[in-house]
């Protein structure tokens, strides 16, 4: 809970209206690229009431041992708002599968493409199924792995890239890892202000 609100406080800071990928499973799947938390969590319910209360847009953290639809429906009920965004782990990505369900449930736009070590991107497919994807160039992961300054020259040339192909892109940010690194609420502002720098 302190790690959403502090990124929310960044948010309305920096005027960035951010998507929250949630995950909508009422089982504890974390050892097979899974969520640390379930719909029967009460932090779970706790999150959803505050993002909810900040009129937050709200998208489906899907996991694989699920279909994608009841996750959505479930998630929808509860939201009791029309989901429109979705994302998978990244290495559990599978484009075929995928994308029918997507269409089926409604949902609009995907980020599931792009890789949590590596700034990676993929501007080939803007569109399948019907489904916008956007790939996610920048995972805060990256800042596990590499220093600061490798991460922000490497994401500034994606940015470049996305700009020249007039490509939109996404960033990802999980509330969690703002309390296992303290620099991340700075690397957070810098990833926001490169962002607006290049007029993405």
């Amino acid at each position: 809970m302190q790690g959403i609100q502090t990124l929310q406080n960044i948010n309305a800071q920096q005027q960035v209206n951010g998507i929250w990928h949630i995950g909508a499973s009422s089982k504890h799947t974390y050892k097979k690229f899974g969520l640390r938390y379930n719909t029967q969590s009460s932090n779970w319910l706790k999150a959803i009431h505050l993002l909810k209360e900040q009129n937050a847009a709200i998208g489906l953290h899907s996991i694989k041992t699920e279909s994608i639809v009841q996750q959505a429906q479930q998630l929808q009920q509860i939201t009791q708002q029309p989901i429109h965004f979705h994302r998978s782990h990244y290495l559990k990505y599978t484009p075929q599968q995928l994308y029918p369900q997507l269409q089926q449930c409604g949902i609009t736009t995907d980020f599931s493409s792009g890789h949590a070590r590596n700034i990676n991107i993929n501007l080939q497919n803007t569109s399948v199924n019907g489904v916008n994807i956007v790939p996610t160039i920048l995972f805060d992961n990256m800042f596990f792995f590499h220093q600061p300054e490798f991460v922000f020259e490497q994401f500034k040339l994606a940015l470049q890239q996305a700009q020249a192909h007039q490509h939109d892109v996404a960033i990802l940010f999980h509330p969690e890892n703002f309390l296992i690194n303290k620099a991340l609420h700075e690397y957070y502002q810098e990833t926001l202000k490169l962002v607006k720098e290049s007029n993405r």
